[in-house]
């Protein structure tokens, strides 16, 4: 009875370690995601001018950005985007090199 007793203690805590696994967020929302799978957003975070280092663009998870000169909204597919400035579009993609040209200036994380 007592080994019983054991297997259903290991039972449990199996169950329990395996349910907090289970309903921990993978954060799917990343960049807007609406399926089952994860996108990773490579904008996000802040990029640094690399003429001028004062200029700086901040993209955020909610699809809008900051510049040094206002901000808009973007949107994603892999490492091209399509920046939103007043209703005038600018493509822009991360290179090989981890930069993106944004008006004649790279900007790197």
């Amino acid at each position: 009875m007592k080994n019983k007793r054991n297997w259903l203690g290991v039972l449990v805590m199996v169950l329990v370690f395996g349910m907090a696994v289970v309903g921990c967020d993978n954060d799917t929302t990343n960049g807007g995601n609406n399926g089952g799978n994860t996108i990773i957003n490579p904008f996000i975070g802040t990029w640094k001018g690399q003429i001028y280092s004062s200029n700086y663009f901040t993209f955020n998870t909610n699809l809008t950005f900051t510049y040094t000169a206002g901000g808009g909204t973007y949107s994603f597919n892999g490492n091209n985007a399509t920046l939103n400035v007043s209703g005038v579009t600018y493509p822009i993609s991360i290179g090989s090199d981890g930069t993106f040209t944004y008006l004649g200036q790279k900007f790197k994380k």
